[in-house]
């Protein structure tokens, strides 16, 4: 029951939604003491995630999809070409830059 009280508080509803919510659903009287009391017991732990340090990167995805029409069994059908494309990679995904040595063939 705790986790459902805590789940309807961080959706940004009141102690006394909360009690009407649970009347509705449950047909349970509960009052907005109890649900106070619940909210309170986390209340730390919730102020100390606000105000954590952020990380120095979050990588961010971008998917995109390309449609192709291509020809199989004698007739089209679409076929589905998805590419991703990565901002801010951690640095073990990052390609490695080299310069390719030219040959030069006389």
């Amino acid at each position: 029951m705790d986790d459902q009280i805590l789940s309807l508080y961080a959706k940004g509803m009141s102690t006394r939604d909360i009690c009407a919510t649970f009347k509705e659903l449950f047909d349970a009287d509960v009052s907005p003491t109890v649900i106070s009391n619940v909210t309170d017991a986390v209340m730390g732990r919730v102020t100390e995630r606000q105000f954590r340090t952020l990380e120095p990167m979050y990588p961010i995805i971008l998917l995109d999809c390309i449609v192709h029409m291509v020809r199989t069994h004698m007739r089209f059908v679409p076929w589905k070409d998805y590419k991703e494309y990565r901002k801010n990679k951690p640095p073990h995904l990052r390609a490695a830059t080299q310069k390719i040595p030219t040959i030069t063939i006389r």
